[in-house]
């Protein structure tokens, strides 16, 4: 008798928590302005997190070349197609004594060295600002790689000075401002990192960085606020915050995707040419300054 009741006790507890859980939903919306998801930002309080990925997201680049790194051919102009086509594949039949990944990744440091960014919209920066207004705790969560990345002395810095130019601090949401994850997989031979207001993934999945956040500050949202412009990043967070019992709200955001990209074809022709004669990225402004 004691142990059917014993029993029976833990089949009630495990039926009422998993009735907890499912109530916890994590949501999934798609928006191509910020603006379609200011509402969601009202009557937030201390126990709420908001993140936003960075590329494609809260900043752009203002670099055809930066773009050509790592878009789908049909994301650029139809115009393109052939011109990319040709330089892609002129790129991949380089020297063969070469590492094409490590020549590929000092390239795309080069890029970045010498890359500007503008805000995807300027309603997010405002957006933001406001809720820091309210002393609300918003944080940036990147896919990218930390430390030393070819040309770029650290990620992580970089990052952070980009982000000041274009008037974003994310320094003041939580008192700690550096952390290294050295539990999570490294990339490029350093692991996630947090510095600053700002989550650089290292390629892991973003859920399990913010996992980490959480265990490493010892504090965990009520409720989340993800804005990503991947969909595979919302469904991963959306499941993984859920199974934690976070309510959280994804923001599947298309902005950046609603123009075809354009790009000057003669001015990456003189980069790409520029690069492999004298192994030295020229931005768009230098190409002008020099050449023109």
């Amino acid at each position: 008798m004691k142990n059917f009741l014993i029993k029976n006790i833990i089949i009630m507890i495990s039926i009422v928590t998993i009735t907890i859980n499912s109530t916890i939903k994590a949501e999934i919306k798609s928006i191509d302005s910020i603006s379609q998801a200011v509402s969601d930002f009202d009557y937030l309080d201390g126990e709420t997190l908001v993140a936003f990925d960075l590329d494609d997201t809260l900043i752009n680049s203002d670099s055809g070349m930066f773009y050509l790194l790592y878009r789908k051919l049909e994301d650029f102009a139809t115009t393109h197609t052939d011109f990319i086509k040709k330089l892609r594949q002129s790129f991949n039949q380089l020297d063969p004594e070469k590492n094409m990944a490590e020549y590929y990744n000092i390239f795309a440091s080069a890029v970045f060295s010498k890359t500007e960014f503008i805000p995807t919209e300027n309603i997010t920066i405002e957006t933001i600002k406001n809720l820091q207004a309210k002393n609300l705790k918003v944080i940036g969560l990147t896919a990218s790689n930390a430390g030393k990345y070819g040309f770029v002395e650290n990620m992580q810095i970089w990052r952070d000075s980009l982000l000041k130019k274009i008037g974003l601090d994310f320094s003041s949401s939580f008192n700690i401002q550096e952390i290294e994850f050295d539990n999570l997989k490294k990339v490029f031979g350093f692991y996630p990192v947090y510095y600053k207001g700002v989550l650089s993934a290292a390629r892991n999945p973003k859920s399990k960085v913010l996992i980490e956040f959480f265990n490493r500050i010892n504090w965990r949202p009520k409720k989340l606020i993800f804005v990503d412009d991947s969909h595979s990043n919302c469904l991963d967070v959306d499941k993984e915050m859920s199974d934690l019992g976070i309510k959280t709200t994804c923001f599947w955001y298309s902005a950046a995707y609603k123009n075809k990209i354009n790009i000057n074809e003669t001015i990456i022709q003189k980069q790409i040419d520029h690069w492999l004669k004298f192994n030295e990225f020229l931005s768009e402004k230098e190409v002008l300054a020099n050449f023109y």
